[in-house]
């Protein structure tokens, strides 16, 4: 089944969205706007994009508890660097069609980041692994 996210938004002086068939919006200076955006359930998934998705996750859960144990093992740029970055290769995952160029600039820029991080290897190549398979080089 699919998940479903929301998103409030309160823009000042929001007169007019238009975005093809998507979400549109009108009103005054204090407009809220409700967008709905439907996210396939990780069970719907291709394998193969299921376990990007996974490592994705994984690999931001392992940042985070490094963060909190050992906040010297990755300086708070990198740390925070790659965690945003995962946080947009999660989001792309789960789409139906993940832009492949997308996700390869955010795992060569995630490992990248955590090069240094012994802790992360084996998340950093998983998730390398996982990109490698779901996009088979050419």
């Amino acid at each position: 089944m699919p998940t479903e996210r929301r998103s409030n938004i309160n823009k000042g002086g929001v007169q007019g969205i238009n975005y093809g068939s998507g979400p549109q919006a009108a009103g005054g200076r204090n407009a809220k706007v409700t967008i709905t955006q439907h996210t396939p359930a990780a069970s719907d998934l291709p394998p193969a994009q299921a376990a990007l998705a996974d490592a994705v996750i994984s690999l931001r859960a392992d940042l985070a508890r490094l963060r909190d144990h050992s906040p010297q093992a990755v300086s708070d740029y990198d740390a925070d660097y790659a965690d945003e970055t995962l946080a947009e290769a999660e989001e792309e995952s789960v789409q139906l069609e993940p832009s492949r160029n997308m996700l390869r600039q955010r795992v060569h820029a995630v490992a990248g980041a955590l090069v240094s991080v012994g802790q992360l290897a084996a998340g950093v190549a998983s998730l390398q692994n996982a990109y490698d398979a779901l996009f088979p080089a050419p």
